[in-house]
């Protein structure tokens, strides 16, 4: 939109734009896998949703109990959970505001985020 809107955005301008950009990749990339270029499988590392996903499947594919190596992966999954939204809502509440400040300056249009993610107690 900027580049729509200005045609020679300020250097101050596009360095914000593209340093949140880095940011929002960086929290993406802890959360899911990037998506490939093209068909085809992506051979990226595993990340948070599909490991979530794969412990889900495990335990729903079967009639009993979670193993303690489940349970103990579930705890470490949580952690990782709450370290990584918790990085997110510092994204929303610190990272964005502070672009705002500088899209207004150049009466470029904001960024509007909606409230950070609620961490459930278990």
């Amino acid at each position: 939109t900027v580049k729509e809107r200005l045609t020679d955005p300020p250097k101050d301008l596009t360095a914000a734009i593209t340093d949140n950009l880095k940011e929002v990749n960086r929290v993406l990339a802890s959360l899911s896998r990037p998506q490939a270029e093209g068909l085809g499988y992506n051979p990226g590392r595993a990340q948070l949703s599909d490991e979530i996903g794969g412990l889900f499947f495990t335990l729903d594919a079967t009639n009993a109990a979670p193993t303690p190596a489940q349970s103990e992966y579930y705890g470490v999954l949580q952690t990782r959970f709450r370290t990584t939204i918790a990085e997110a809502n510092k994204f929303f509440t610190q990272s964005v505001p502070k672009l705002n400040e500088t899209l207004r300056r150049f009466d470029a249009p904001t960024v509007f985020v909606g409230k950070p993610i609620e961490i459930p107690n278990q």
